[in-house]
């Protein structure tokens, strides 16, 4: 069954008395429309330049806000205390079984669980880490390079983060498709599998690993997490769960996608290719522009206690939906948005979130990134999208590309 027949499927959600009638739209953030014309970014900045609201509500998926303008998603990642974490999937009733410490805690408890997370995937860890990721990166590049073609999606996105992150945790690289597989039916949902039944099937693989871990630690970053006090207790068995799940989530989706956009984007503009493979050190700076320009989350929060926002009375319990997605390429914080532009500057973005939840492993997703680009120009400078083709965007709490097939000309 298509995503689109599950979500055509689902009755719409009744429009509760405190909505006004002017802020709902109909949107649905697994399938927006236009996408298949015109991309998922232009889909969703066409909703933001629909309405002159930054906050709008949509009866899709059991009915929820939408924040629609970057400084208010900035706002929203930065008050936890009308807007919490206990919640951040939609729709709500699959949300609620999605249960990952420390995503779903707000401060002050939520902090002490950052600073292990921190200590095992910050700044310091992270290029302790360059050696092991330059050497995947050029593995897998220097076996396609020969080839003059790929499914950059399938061929190196789906390879290169999950090879890394898995030698990161010590886990059996034969044991990345069953698990891709669940976390896929996380981001993107396609209605085969309920949340509850996903979480299950992660909790279930990672138990006998946390058990092997606390019995022999090693200096995976399984063995980093778990084994650390929390306020001066130990764990929790669930807790365990959480951060290690969390880890998987993070390590084998949202890079894998983010690096196929960069890719379409490259394949579609040859001019700012040859930007980067003519002057190597723009590199770095031109990855948080693709960042910015590029993000690919839209998970939500969850309304603490009744709350004035935008003119609108939002509801304890309302859910809203803080799309990251539409915040680098909002017209009120980038000039020109939808331009890359890789000596922009002041660039201001929430790509990986920000307040408390800001995302912890950011500094390891520029590096593979950075990685990624510095390799394959050095090896393919020259590549493009097979006349004809046409690449197909997915939507979800964090988005993808289906499918980027490239072809170049094989240097001797």
């Amino acid at each position: 069954m298509t995503e689109c027949a599950v979500a055509d499927a689902k009755p719409l959600a009744p429009v509760p008395s405190h909505v006004p009638a002017d802020r709902v739209v109909d949107f649905d953030i697994f399938n927006p429309p236009g996408i298949d014309d015109m991309g998922v970014h232009e889909a969703w900045i066409k909703l933001q330049q629909s309405t002159p609201y930054e906050v709008v509500w949509t009866p899709h998926n059991e009915g929820h806000w939408i924040a629609v303008r970057g400084k208010r998603v900035r706002a929203m990642y930065r008050d936890p205390a009308h807007f919490s974490s206990h919640i951040i999937w939609l729709p709500k009733s699959e949300g609620e079984n999605y249960g990952l410490v420390p995503t779903r805690l707000d401060p002050p408890q939520h902090t002490p669980f950052r600073e292990v997370l921190n200590k095992a995937i910050g700044i310091t860890a992270t290029k302790a880490m360059e050696p092991m990721v330059r050497s995947v990166a050029v593995r897998i590049i220097d076996a396609l390079a020969p080839q003059g073609k790929c499914n950059f999606t399938d061929d190196y996105a789906k390879q290169f983060p999950v090879q890394v992150f898995l030698n990161l945790l010590d886990l059996p690289h034969e044991d990345a498709a069953e698990v891709k597989e669940w976390i896929d039916q996380m981001t993107r949902p396609d209605g085969s599998m309920s949340m509850e039944e996903v979480m299950a099937n992660v909790f279930r693989y990672v138990d006998p690993i946390i058990e092997q871990r606390l019995k022999t630690p090693g200096t995976d970053l399984i063995s980093i997490v778990i084994n650390n006090d929390i306020d001066g207790r130990p764990m929790t068995r669930d807790e365990m769960r959480g951060l290690v799940s969390l880890l998987l989530v993070a390590g084998l989706d949202t890079v894998v996608n983010v690096l196929s956009f960069f890719m379409e984007f490259l394949a579609r503009n040859p001019g700012h290719r040859r930007q980067l493979v003519e002057n190597p050190a723009l590199i770095r700076k031109g990855i948080e522009e693709l960042f910015r320009r590029f993000p690919v989350v839209a998970e939500a929060r969850m309304v603490k206690e009744d709350t004035e926002c935008d003119g609108v009375e939002m509801k304890a319990g309302d859910m809203v939906c803080v799309p990251t997605l539409i915040t680098g390429t909002d017209d009120r914080m980038n000039g020109c948005p939808m331009h890359v532009d890789f000596n922009r500057k002041g660039i201001s973005h929430v790509t990986f979130g920000d307040g408390p939840h800001i995302c912890a492993g950011q500094h390891f997703a520029r590096l593979e990134a950075i990685v990624t680009l510095e390799e394959w120009l050095k090896r393919i400078p020259e590549f493009d999208i097979p006349a004809g083709e046409k690449i197909s965007h997915k939507s979800g709490i964090v988005c993808t590309v289906e499918r980027l097939p490239l072809v170049w000309t094989p240097r001797a």
